[in-house]
Formats: structure tokens, sequence, C-alpha cells
């Protein structure tokens, strides 16, 4: 009954996004959201009534397409699949934190290329973090032509591909099932404090490298500003941290998380009601909508959709997501997050501050010693710091990202994605990020890593 209740709401509060980003603001934003719309949803929604008009024997021909395309032609179920299946050599890690949750880490050892094979190249370890609602897959379903983590692999790096708990792959407790209501008690915060220590404690106990890279997409980002303000221990043992689109404060956002934000109350409320702790894990209904509105006939439908909450770029959407790749996508995501965590994204837009997660101020008192979640101290995070990020990215807009900017004390690179309509999404998924983004990357990590070797 929950996951039904709890896959209802996310239709709700689509829908919520859908009507303001139809409605807009003012008559000139309503005009021009609701054409982008029109001509958005319109001809998918005209495919799909041609599509269905078609003879039931057809009908039942394109379901048993459909049926064998997932059994035995579709995506591969995981993520160790995925990377099996393009050749390369991958690794699966259980890493139990400090308050018992078992993550999932996926190593690609080595690349495939003349000379980054085993014991060749420098074999520096860089971790790659996901962002919300992901997994690991967000690294590799694109291929080893554009994905990020094949490049590094065949770089000569040693990539670890990271899981936080609650997600597709590391929903697993020592002693806690994911029917208890304590195993979801958790948020950003225990991402940053647990999550990623345990992750790069278990890469050096055993790869032995004192350093390594780090990588962190959107909340990967998160993650890693809170464990340098919370665990200094950690501040030394990375050679450089790459931020792609960070997030910590929200306050500019315009993606759904603004949407969230504008019913906070009602919304919290409902989750609290009906005992949701959870959103969007991947489930059977969760499954079974994508298996219904993102394949075969109706994937333009999910494209646009999500197009709709993370940024528009009309021109260039079947160029950036074929529909060989779409379905490979939606089968890996969403992957999952708590009520927390994404409560404690929509808190930042309302508060603009960048704190720990926000009880009210009763709660706080008990929790915190103080009526208001305390804020995080951003500017302890003293590691090197590549920031990039996109003029049409609407979650984690251009004046956020410049607010970390301004509060990282050691930024050695801050530096606009130049593609047109570049939004959010596509830091991950898109074509057109491994010549706007990827090379540079690697570039700059390869110089400072023949540099830190030279110096050690």
């Amino acid at each position: 009954m929950v996951s039904q209740i709890n896959l209802a709401l996310c239709g709700v509060i689509f829908l919520c996004v859908f009507v303001r980003t139809c409605t807009g603001d003012s008559p000139a934003e309503k005009e021009d959201s609701t054409s982008d719309v029109h001509s958005l949803f319109i001809p998918a929604l005209q495919n799909v009534i041609k599509d269905s008009s078609a003879s039931n024997t057809e009908m039942i021909k394109d379901a048993d397409e459909i049926q064998a395309m997932h059994l035995h032609k579709g995506p591969p179920e995981s993520v160790p699949r995925l990377i099996l299946d393009h050749g390369y050599p991958v690794e699966t890690h259980d890493v139990t934190t400090a308050d018992g949750y078992i993550l999932e880490m996926h190593r690609i050892p080595h690349g495939i290329v003349p000379g980054s094979g085993p014991g060749e190249g420098s074999k520096t370890p860089i971790l790659l973090a996901h962002g919300l609602m992901c997994s690991s897959a967000i690294w590799v379903f694109s291929g080893p032509k554009y994905a990020l983590a094949y490049m590094l692999a065949d770089a000569g790096f040693d990539v670890w591909l990271g899981n936080v708990r609650g997600n597709t792959y590391s929903a697993r407790h020592t002693k806690l099932s994911t029917d208890e209501t304590a195993f979801w008690e958790f948020g950003i915060d225990e991402h940053g404090y647990f999550d990623a220590p345990a992750q790069i404690d278990h890469i050096t106990a055993t790869t032995g490298a004192q350093k390594m890279f780090y990588v962190g997409y959107s909340m990967g980002a998160t993650m890693f500003y809170i464990m340098s303000d919370m665990r200094p221990e950690y501040r030394e043992r990375f050679i450089a941290m790459f931020a792609l689109a960070p997030a910590a404060q929200m306050s500019h956002t315009t993606s759904i998380f603004k949407r969230i934000a504008d019913y906070y109350d009602f919304i919290d409320g409902f989750l609290d009601l009906f005992g949701i702790n959870h959103l969007l894990q991947n489930s059977f209904p969760v499954k079974l909508f994508n298996y219904i509105f993102c394949s075969h006939m109706t994937i333009d439908l999910c494209k646009y959709g999500l197009l709709m909450l993370t940024g528009f770029d009309i021109m260039d959407l079947n160029q950036e997501i074929d529909d060989e790749m779409a379905p490979v996508f939606f089968k890996h995501l969403p992957a999952g997050a708590s009520r927390h965590s994404v409560m404690q994204f929509a808190a930042s837009v309302i508060s603009g501050k960048f704190t720990k997660y926000d009880y009210g101020s009763f709660d706080n008192e008990h929790v915190y010693g103080q009526e208001e979640a305390p804020e995080y101290k951003i500017e302890k995070s003293t590691t090197p710091a590549l920031i990039y990020w996109a003029e049409n990215d609407s979650h984690t807009a251009p004046e956020d990202v410049e607010w970390i900017k301004e509060r990282l004390p050691n930024v050695v690179e801050f530096r606009k994605i130049d593609v047109d309509g570049f939004n959010h999404l596509d830091f991950v998924w898109s074509k057109k990020a491994k010549d706007a983004l990827y090379t540079h990357m690697l570039d700059k990590a390869l110089i400072l890593d023949r540099r830190n070797k030279s110096a050690s």
C-alpha cells in the first residue's frame, strides 16, 4: 500500500511541477512555457495515439517484442553486468559503515586499451560519487565511447564507483530491514559523515593508496563538503576534488526542489501521515511505471518529462539521448532516496543556507541544542577544487554554484560548460559531455597525478 501511495505522491509532485512549468509566473512566461510544452509533448502524444491505432495483431506483436527486449535483449540487470558487457573488468565490494549500513561499490581496476591494463598506468584511485536518486550506473550507462568511468580506466586510473545508503545497491543493514522506519532515518548528513568516509577507507585498505581523486556530481559534492567539515581527518586524503554541478544551498533553483519547497509543509505532512520514509526506490511499482511509460512507444514522453524538470534542450534531445540509450537510463534510475534527503534539499531552498537536517525548532533543540539547524562550514573543505557548472542548470543554479566558489578556500578552476542548453543531467548523460567536460577533466587529473607523484 505504501509503495502505491509513494508512487501516487510522486505523480502529484510531478503534476505540480508540470502545472507550474506550463503556467509560469507571468503572462509572458506562460506563453513561452506553454509553447515549449506543446512542442515537446503534443508530437509524442500523437505518436502514441498513432501507434495505438494499430490492429490487435500488430499490438500483440509489439507486446511480444517488448517482452522479448526486456527478457533477452534489453538493458543489463546490474551495473557490474553492464560493465562486463562493455568488455571491462569489474569487481563488487561490500563496505559496512560505522552505523551498520552495507554499501555496494563497483570497481573498474584497469582499462582495456594498450597501456591501461593490470600494472600499467598510474593506478591512482579515483572515487566517483553520484547524485540524489542516482546510483553508480550514471558513470557507465552511456558506454565506453562517452562514459567518464571508462575514459578514466583507459587512462590508467583505478576507478571506484560509490553508492550511498538506501539506493538500489545499498539497501542493506547489519541489523535493520528496509521495512523498518529506523532504516530510513537518514539524510544527506549521514551520506557525508558515514558513507563517503567508509568508502574512502575501503579504497585505501584495498589498494594501499593514501591519496586519491574524488569526483562528486550534485549531491556527491554535497557529501564531500559535509565530510570536510565534520570529519577533518579526511581533508588531506585527496589530490583534488572535481565538483560537477555541485549542490549546497539551493535558494536560486527553479527545479522540482523549488516546487517541493513551495508546498513543503503539505508534502512533508503527507509523507509523515502515511509513514512514507523513502521515495522512488527502484521497486516493482517504479519498474512497472518505467516499463509502461519509458519504453517502446512512449520513450519520448519520459525524456521530455525529465527535460521539463532539469532544463530544456529541445533541439538536441534525440542526439543526446538516443532511443537505444534511454531504456538503459530509465532501467537504472531513479535509484531511490530517503525522505529526509529529499526534504533536506527542499529546506535549503527556503532557508538559503547549507545546514544539517532541520527537524523544526522544538526537535532541533533536542538534537542540536539550538532552535535552528546548524550551518555547515563549507570553507573547511581545503582540498584543491575544480568546479564545473552550466548556465542552463535549473537544479544547481549558477548563482548557487558561485556561492560555493566564494566560500571554498582552494578553488583551482571554475569552469562553465560552454555548450548551449547544457543542463543538470547532461553532466552524466549527454554525449557532448565527453568533449565539453570529460576530456578536460582527464587532462587535469593526469597533470595533477604526475605532480603529486613527483612531490611524494
